[in-house]
């Protein structure tokens, strides 16, 4: 076919066609057996039945596998039948195969919508996969078909829990992923009276509306480099000889300010090289070896 379709216009392989021909009728033929054998097949549902109750008693000690061998048979003699679908997704469940407990459970309702242990099956499945809401719905379906059903109301409830906790944990993973220091804010620390260490002063503009506009940032500016007073830097390393601390809330400024300045530092440094080597002194080369393997031999005669 790829032959076939990368040949020039008007020119095609006949090799590549016969080859294409020959994959059509092949396919033609097995669709029209599939389709033959589907319509050809005998319902026996005594054998069914037979090949289900055997089914039924490998998972109850356990055999699952033996079971779905079971369940499987029993549906080649019978396609439709929705006992048999549930209870191999049972045992696909059980053998954590929940991708193909999903399918026979969906398959199963397609044969019976009202049918509460497929609900109940799919909603297992869901709930293996992580899918509360799925599950949840399913759930529910089941409590209303079978309000009295003591099972499924406890999983419902499992099931809504889960739905918080996963919730919860989803929106505690969002808190953490986002720096603390985005989202930090040193003004919220108050300077009380009793504190005794350095401490800022706004600067007062001559234009009054600047100092409107800038009466939350005031102190934000100061700590971005070169802008500190040096006094109050000196003030600071005093205070802390003295085995003093400096009030956090200017600790914070300081260090989300640092922060900043080094985002904005590249982590590699640039290093530029003469585009010619020094002038060459072989008699002061030759004497600084000398001094060198002199003190190598001195240290280690």
């Amino acid at each position: 076919f790829d032959a076939a379709c990368a040949a020039p216009r008007g020119i095609v392989d006949s090799t590549a066609l016969a080859l294409l021909l020959q994959y059509i009728t092949i396919t033609m033929t097995e669709a029209q057996a599939q389709a033959e054998t589907e319509s050809s097949v005998v319902v026996d549902s005594e054998r069914a039945t037979a090949l289900k109750d055997l089914g039924n008693q490998e998972l109850q000690k356990g055999h699952f596998v033996p079971a779905i061998d079971y369940y499987s048979r029993g549906l080649e003699h019978d396609p439709d039948h929705a006992v048999l679908y549930s209870n191999r997704a049972l045992a696909y469940l059980k053998i954590e195969n929940y991708g193909l407990a999903l399918t026979d459970a969906e398959r199963a309702l397609a044969l019976d919508p009202q049918y509460a242990k497929a609900f109940y099956r799919r909603a297992s499945a869901h709930l293996a996969l992580n899918q509360y809401k799925l599950a949840r719905k399913d759930l529910r379906q089941v409590c209303q078909l079978q309000p009295r059903d003591r099972s499924a109301r406890q999983k419902l409830a499992a099931c809504e829990k889960a739905m918080k906790e996963d919730a919860f944990a989803k929106a505690i993973q969002a808190e953490h992923s986002v720096p603390l220091s985005q989202t930090y804010d040193p003004r919220q620390l108050v300077i009380s009276e009793s504190y005794r260490g350095p401490r800022l002063e706004q600067q007062q503009d001559n234009d009054p509306k600047d100092n409107d506009d800038n009466d939350e940032d005031w102190e934000a500016q100061l700590f971005e480099p070169g802008n500190l007073p040096r006094s109050f830097v000196l003030e600071c390393v005093d205070w802390m000889r003295k085995q003093e601390q400096v009030h956090k809330r200017h600790v914070a400024f300081a260090l989300l300010s640092c922060q900043r300045l080094l985002q904005q530092t590249p982590s590699l440094m640039r290093i530029s090289l003469p585009e010619r080597a020094p002038p060459h002194h072989p008699h002061k080369h030759n004497k600084e070896l000398n001094q060198d393997d002199q003190e190598y031999d001195n240290n280690h005669s």
